[in-house]
């Protein structure tokens, strides 16, 4: 066997002899057909696969059956749409880049002096001009949700500047690909939109953000959330029209009445289903009463009850898939079942979903084939859902530490931050509670829990969260 094998390989030769020939062995493989220095493909694409221009050419479902699908499946669209409405509700914010081991405050304050940064603000309040933030991020989720092919064209003014990001129908977007299965790079055509079933539009990649969020490698779109469970939706659409059909095509009686044959004529039962008919006529709710048949066998034949297990599987799934809390559509949990399923619910679709949304943002804020701010960040504040309890335990925990400060913190809850004044009262507070050495000796022998309290209580005053709740979570917390 040659010592140096990868020179063997690198120069294109076959496995050398002593392998190839080897009893039993493997085999030389076949040459290859492309020719020498082609680069390797993403995937195996059709031949002249960008004259077949219709988008998802190849696909199972076509654009217009997801949407479909996410239209008339009703439980599906009520979990959609407060799912949208969640991800809406989040405040966001721009901010510079830290440098390493730059505080906190100080890359606040150089934030707000950035002029950059105040522009981005104001465009992504009304990002294309005409939808504000949570209507445009919400049209935004729509299809990335039911067809995972969302559209953000950047209209640029005549200085070549983006002043608006306008969302297109991502259904009428169709990828064009390079040799090697890629997207063409500017300044040759990386998209078309597709008009009246006909290319009209020719779109570089620093015209449009195309946002696949399931990607494959072996596939040209995406994979969304509707056609993972098509088949599901089809299911519950077939009953739901089962269920429909329950009250308004039904055919077979609700209940049979077996009469003895030998006591009454056939005259006669006919006579008393005419009467009794007759008298029922037009009165639903006397449809309902119990009315006595004499020597009569009651057969009940469809029960009243149409929802069982299936429908709450249903609804367990697709409230996993898209990450809202089922608690709301199944039967009663109790508190742990329902705090568990809160959990599920941020680990598996919220969380995932805002880090989603945060990084396709800075991809836009950051690449250089739109604004190129490289040192600009996009993120979300705080959760709006920290109750103040919850709050005050963390201030009480970081301020001490040197995490956050008590101006970071009353900034973020809306206050000015401490003014000279309070600073000096905060000081002195501070000196007069620091223990003298008596004091220290005894409370060495104090348990940590009082001895966190007296050294927590100078900052009672100036916390953002009031000083009544941090006494409230360090008795909670203790």
């Amino acid at each position: 066997m040659p010592t140096d094998i990868t020179k063997i390989i690198k120069a294109g030769d076959m496995l050398p002899p002593s392998i190839a020939d080897a009893w039993f062995g493997p085999g030389n493989p076949i040459p290859p057909i492309a020719p020498p220095g082609t680069d390797p493909r993403t995937r195996n694409y059709r031949y002249n696969e960008n004259i077949q221009y219709s988008p998802r050419k190849y696909s199972g479902f076509t654009y217009e059956q997801m949407r479909a699908l996410a239209d008339t499946c009703y439980p599906l669209r009520i979990i959609m749409e407060r799912f949208k409405s969640r991800i809406a509700s989040h405040e966001w914010e721009f901010r510079l880049r830290p440098e390493p081991g730059e505080p906190k405050e100080s890359v606040n304050n150089r934030s707000w002096k950035d002029a950059r940064i105040r522009k981005l603000t104001k465009l992504f309040e009304l990002p294309d001009g005409e939808h504000d933030w949570p209507e445009w991020i919400k049209g935004w989720l729509e299809d990335n949700i039911v067809i995972d092919a969302a559209a953000i064209w950047a209209d640029r003014d005549s200085r070549d500047e983006i002043g608006a990001l306008v969302q297109i129908d991502g259904a009428t977007i169709n990828r064009v690909i390079d040799d090697d299965g890629r997207t063409p790079m500017p300044p040759y055509v990386a998209y078309q939109q597709i008009i009246h079933g006909m290319p009209a539009i020719d779109l570089m990649y620093d015209d449009i953000q195309f946002t696949v969020e399931n990607y494959r490698p072996n596939k040209e779109f995406g994979f969304s959330t509707v056609e993972q469970t098509a088949l599901l939706i089809q299911t519950q659409l077939n009953r739901a029209v089962w269920t429909l059909d329950h009250y308004t095509k039904g055919t077979i009686p609700e209940v049979f009445v077996l009469l003895d044959g030998e006591k009454y004529s056939a005259e006669q039962i006919t006579e008393f289903m005419q009467n009794f008919e007759a008298k029922l006529k037009g009165q639903s709710g006397q449809r309902q009463s119990i009315y006595p048949i004499p020597d009569g066998k009651i057969h009940e034949l469809r029960g009243k009850e149409l929802f069982e297990g299936f429908d709450e599987y249903m609804m367990r799934i697709f409230s996993y898939q898209i990450g809202e809390p089922v608690t709301p559509l199944v039967r009663g949990n109790n508190r742990a079942e329902a705090q568990q399923i809160d959990d599920t619910r941020e680990e598996s679709g919220e969380v995932p979903k805002l880090k989603f949304v945060r990084a396709k943002i800075n991809r836009l804020i950051q690449s250089p084939f739109f604004f190129g701010f490289d040192d600009i960040i996009f993120d979300w504040k705080r959760s709006e859902t920290t109750n103040a309890l919850e709050q005050a335990q963390i201030d009480q925990i970081e301020i001490p530490l040197g995490v956050t400060t008590v101006d970071e913190a009353r900034v973020r809850d809306g206050k000015a931050p401490l003014s000279d004044e309070q600073r000096q009262q905060l000081q002195s507070m501070h000196a007069a509670a620091k223990p003298g050495k008596e004091e220290e000796e005894d409370g060495a022998n104090e348990p940590v829990s009082k001895r966190a309290q007296k050294k927590n209580t100078s900052l009672l005053p100036f916390l953002p969260s009031g000083g009544r709740m941090i006494e409230r979570s360090r008795v909670s917390r203790y």
